[in-house]
């Protein structure tokens, strides 16, 4: 009996220490996935949030460069609505001698259609009837012309009092914005090779 004591005491001092470094091991291990889980989940939350900002400031770049286009734009067009205002009121006066009103029209009409292409057209209203003479084939009409309340468009319009008409250009703003954002995204992605 007491061989058979002494082999389970040495039996138990051997196996009681293979069982512990076997539960050891286990718990070690389950502990180690679960540390490299959390310092992988830590790493990607840091790694995405600095993408986000990355990406926000990326994206705030190109708002504030188009807002910044945008502006500018708004003032080049409203130059170039004052200049077509100009050359209208230079064709009329050049004309005005003629009592006939429809070569005017013919002339106006024909630099409408000479504009094909662009986003600005001109238009002449008659002051007491408020119909157009000349229309800009825009899809607008002259009472939206004349309260300029349509943000679609940019109009500018005065009258030339020699012959009682509405005279002015008109923007398509939408459009000229649109090949803004286009031409602007475009060249703000653009990498040289």
């Amino acid at each position: 009996m007491e061989n058979n004591f002494k082999r389970s005491i040495v039996a138990v001092s051997i196996l009681f220490p293979v069982i512990l470094i076997i539960v050891v091991y286990f718990t070690y291990e389950r502990n180690i996935y679960m540390l490299k889980d959390e310092i992988l989940n830590e790493y990607l939350s840091v790694y995405i949030d600095t993408r986000k900002d990355h990406l926000m400031d990326l994206v705030n770049h190109v708002y504030n460069d188009i807002d910044l286009k945008r502006k500018n734009l708004k003032v080049k067009i409203k130059a170039e609505i004052e200049n077509y205002m100009k050359i209208t009121e230079d064709i009329i006066d050049s004309l005005r001698g003629n009592s006939n009103n429809k070569k005017i029209v013919a002339v106006l009409d024909s630099i409408n259609k000479g504009l094909c292409g662009r986003h600005i057209r001109i238009f002449v209203i008659d002051e007491k009837t408020k119909k157009f003479i000349v229309k800009p084939c825009l899809g607008i009409t002259e009472k939206a012309l004349l309260k300029g309340d349509n943000p679609r468009f940019i109009s500018i319009h005065r009258l030339y009092k020699p012959k009682g008409w509405i005279i002015g250009a008109v923007a398509d703003y939408e459009k000229f914005e649109n090949d803004l954002k286009r031409c602007g995204l475009s060249t703000f992605f653009y990498t040289p090779n």
